[in-house]
């Protein structure tokens, strides 16, 4: 299942950008502009998405119940954030392309 330390939301919030980045990003307080970091924390988020995908595989193949009930919990708790991230750079490149 990989190190336990390493899955789920806090994991992810610390690995897109720091600290700085995630209290902006969940009090809405980014900037109107999204920029080049924006979109990296986007590919950290979709590539941490794919390695819980891939743990997940792995432990239905070995029937590892309580794994498969963490991974789906982390896996929807990080789909929803990168609902929330697209969702916030679509308004903002909408924002910034009326400007």
């Amino acid at each position: 299942m990989g190190n336990r330390n390493r899955s789920g939301p806090v994991f992810l919030a610390h690995s897109l950008k720091g600290e700085e980045w995630f209290a902006e990003f969940e009090a809405g307080t980014m900037s109107a502009k999204p920029d080049a970091s924006d979109w990296e924390a986007l590919a950290a988020l979709t590539a941490r998405l794919d390695e819980l995908h891939s743990q997940l595989d792995t432990a239905e193949s070995r029937s590892q119940i309580a794994a498969i009930y963490t991974l789906e919990e982390a896996i929807g708790e990080a789909e929803a954030m990168r609902e929330q991230l697209l969702s916030r750079l679509e308004d903002r490149v909408a924002h910034a392309t009326a400007a």
